[in-house]
């Protein structure tokens, strides 16, 4: 029986945690490691008395202190007596700036010439043909080439351009309904002071109550204790005037999608707020120029769009318009690692990238089913597949039928949803109103069918998306597709799922259902590009 990792941590009065690990024989970094170091390691990062950390081995494979330094593993040797107490002054030293920060994706000193490195992985290429082997070998290559920030997340013309990021350390969101809340829990979770600012006091304690509930469920989940959540909620102040926004470094406006309520807003925040500090919007369907078009800051304001629920759901989406700050958005990108979540810069557009290119889920959805499709069928089907919830139980959800116990499905309390099979009345009644069903019949089609027509003008909607410069790289899409949407991880992604199958049967399935049924199929002109190259 493998024997279990120890992990232990102490925090000296020098304000350094020291994380030590004895895990026999070489130290590995098993899984159950991992885990325990990483509680380790958030606790540090959670406690005010901890200014740096240093990492120990207790045991591992033995070389000499002087090999170890030779191959850069080390950055001086002391006596075991003096370990410890040089590490922390080492830690204290690079946190407070004198001694440098040397961050390992910079380092290239141990590569040797180029054409060396890609001479040794050409001949592991041919050595190893195993797939996941040469896709180990494509990243090292990709890293050797274009350096080791490649892999990260990369903006042309705002990530590569030398701007530092600046702190924000206290945020205003206005408007607390489930969006406004959640992203208020996301902050305070992550100790960012939040002024949470709403219209009355009436719903600013409905808020502040929402915030709770939020906090109190990580507490139920064993994400946080008692004593924690109560200095977390003494980070959020709870604000009916604009005045108190004075001082923030950011403004999150979360309220209804309402573009008069929001150009108000954003016209309010302008005269309290300073001169550097950020205007953003949570919405995903206004556009921004329009949002921020009464104000004299455009160059200050962008999209933060979180998912629901905002304190769970790790993607935002950071949309920029034509003439975003590129500062402004190194500062949010900064901030959205803060708070854990998962970032990707977007253009300015009706849905953003991750919205737009799901308009197309339920459009398809529908259409499927006012062809005859029966509805709990493609509800199995896209479950099958991997998505949590099928589209008509997903409409359940968003339109209340859950909440009133009965829509598509019925919803009793301590049961599984079962099927309302009294809906397909209404479902054959809309069948007959859109009358665009071949003979008014309903269409024969396989499984597989309804899982391309469905997903595919996604695909479709994705590759036009990618054409129009809306996001930087395709794999955006897929980070936001999982991240956002839920598609299945295990794909990887919609269009590394798309990869898979091969754009040219996709372009030749939506040419035929584009002839058979209309322009919803119609296929991109970037896709059409792209299986004219092949």
């Amino acid at each position: 029986m493998a024997s279990m990792a120890s992990i232990n941590m102490e925090i000296g009065n020098h304000g350094v945690a020291v994380i030590t690990i004895l895990n026999p024989p070489v130290n590995a970094l098993t899984l159950l490691a991992i885990e325990e170091l990483k509680r380790c390691y958030e606790e540090a990062i959670d406690s005010d008395n901890v200014k740096a950390i240093v990492l120990s081995e207790a045991s591992s494979k033995t070389i000499t202190s002087e090999e170890g330094k030779e191959l850069g593993l080390i950055d001086a040797i002391v006596s075991s007596e003096e370990l410890l107490t040089v590490a922390r002054c080492w830690a204290l030293d690079i946190a407070e700036g004198r001694q440098p920060n040397c961050n390992s994706l910079q380092k290239t000193d141990k590569l040797g010439p180029q054409d060396e490195s890609l001479e040794i992985l050409k001949s592991a290429r041919q050595r190893y043909t195993v797939p996941h082997y040469g896709a180990c070998i494509d990243v090292i290559e990709e890293g050797i080439i274009s350096g080791g920030y490649s892999g990260v997340l990369k903006v042309p013309g705002v990530t590569d351009i030398g701007l530092k990021p600046r702190r924000i350390e206290k945020v205003a969101v206005v408007g607390g309904g489930l969006m406004g809340s959640g992203i208020a829990t996301a902050l305070i979770i992550s100790n960012i002071s939040v002024v949470l600012k709403e219209i009355n006091h009436e719903y600013l304690l409905k808020a502040v109550k929402s915030v709770e509930a939020n906090l109190q469920g990580f507490v139920t989940r064993e994400k946080l204790n008692q004593d924690k959540m109560e200095r977390t909620l003494s980070l959020l102040k709870g604000t009916l005037d604009y005045e108190e926004l004075k001082d923030v470094d950011m403004v999150i406006e979360a309220v209804n999608e309402n573009m008069s309520l929001k150009q108000s807003i954003f016209e309010d925040i302008e005269k309290n707020c300073t001169s550097e500090c950020i205007f953003a919007s949570n919405t995903s369907t206004i556009s921004l120029d329009v949002i921020g078009k009464r104000t004299s800051s455009q160059d200050r304001i962008l999209g933060i769009h979180l998912f629901s629920p905002a304190h769970l759901m790790p993607l935002v989406e950071i949309a920029r318009t034509e003439i975003t700050s590129p500062q402004v958005i190194v500062d949010v990108i900064k901030s959205t690692k803060i708070l854990k979540k998962v970032p990707i810069v977007v253009k300015n557009c009706t849905g953003f990238a991750v919205n737009r290119s799901f308009f197309p889920y339920m459009q398809g959805t529908d259409l499927l089913e006012n062809l005859g499709v029966d509805i709990f069928r493609i509800d199995r089907v896209i479950t099958g597949f991997g998505m949590r919830l099928g589209p008509f139980q997903l409409q359940d959800l968003s339109r209340y039928g859950k909440k009133n116990g009965k829509g598509y499905y019925t919803y009793n309390k301590g049961s599984k949803p079962e099927a309302d099979h009294s809906v397909i009345q209404i479902v054959e009644e809309s069948m007959r109103l859109t009358n665009i069903a071949p003979g008014g019949k309903p269409i024969s089609v396989t499984d597989e069918e309804i899982l391309e027509m469905i997903f595919f003008p996604v695909v479709n909607e994705a590759c036009r998306v990618i054409e129009e410069g809306i996001v930087v790289r395709a794999s955006d899409i897929d980070i936001a597709s999982v991240h956002g949407f839920k598609f299945p991880s295990e794909t990887g992604g919609v269009m590394f799922w798309a990869d898979t199958i091969g754009y040219k049967y996709i372009y030749s399935k939506l040419k035929s259902w584009y002839e058979a049924y209309g322009d919803f199929f119609k296929p991109s002109t970037f896709l059409e590009q792209r299986v004219a190259q092949y």
